[in-house]
């Protein structure tokens, strides 16, 4: 949707499926980064809604290259906005903790510091 000002915004739910790799899914539909997954939406306005958390081991893979994104749109006159979902509620508040297949130990481990990956 035009805002009027030469950008846009465009809002996307799940960021991609769990057997996507990064560089598909909403970002592809909204052609908002290149090849090499940097963004080149100029002043767009890209919202992404939440659930992150359930996308498979590479949560925090998503997560590391929208925060890139929000840098690098910010940079060109856009913005990336990064909303907390009930996937992301149920993490942080450690409902998902009763549901085993919910965070894989793999996803779990990649949020760790470096030094406790090794332990």
């Amino acid at each position: 949707m035009k805002n009027g000002r030469d950008s846009s915004i465009i809002k996307k739910g799940r960021t991609w499926r769990k057997k996507e790799t990064p560089s598909k899914g909403c970002l592809d539909s909204a052609k908002k980064r290149d090849d090499n997954l940097h963004w080149i939406g100029g002043k767009t306005h890209f919202v992404q809604t939440g659930d992150i958390m359930d996308r498979g081991d590479r949560a925090k893979e998503i997560l590391d290259l929208l925060m890139r994104l929000e840098k690098e749109a910010e940079a060109a006159g856009g913005k990336v906005h990064i909303l907390l979902g009930n996937h992301e509620e149920a993490t942080i508040t450690g409902i998902s903790l009763g549901c085993p297949d919910y965070v894989s130990a793999k996803q779990f481990v990649s949020f760790l510091p470096e030094d406790f990956r090794k332990a």
